[in-house]
């Protein structure tokens, strides 16, 4: 898994909660900053099916909540914790 096919799922399911196309999200998004800045509220929605389908729990702390601000930090996050559960199987 890639950070790129971790933003693309980010951006579908936000696109798909407000019922909007996820290539008209996508630019909109990338207009507003390379970091694609969101509102955390809409990513909070998402957050479930994002940890359910790539099989990961982001802690609920103040990290993860500035982490849900922007499209590039969301899909980072997810990758570090699902780095993290490989390392943390491999060492059972």
């Amino acid at each position: 898994m890639s950070r790129e096919q971790i933003e693309d799922l980010i951006i579908e399911l936000m696109a798909a909660e407000q019922e909007v196309d996820p290539a008209e999200l996508r630019c909109v998004l990338e207009e507003a900053g390379p970091t694609m800045p969101v509102d955390s509220v809409l990513a909070v929605a998402v957050l479930v099916e994002v940890e359910e389908r790539f099989g990961v729990r982001l802690p609920a702390d103040v990290s993860t909540a500035e982490q849900l601000r922007s499209v590039t930090a969301f899909a980072d996050a997810v990758l570090a914790a699902a780095d993290e559960n490989i390392i943390t199987k491999r060492a059972s």
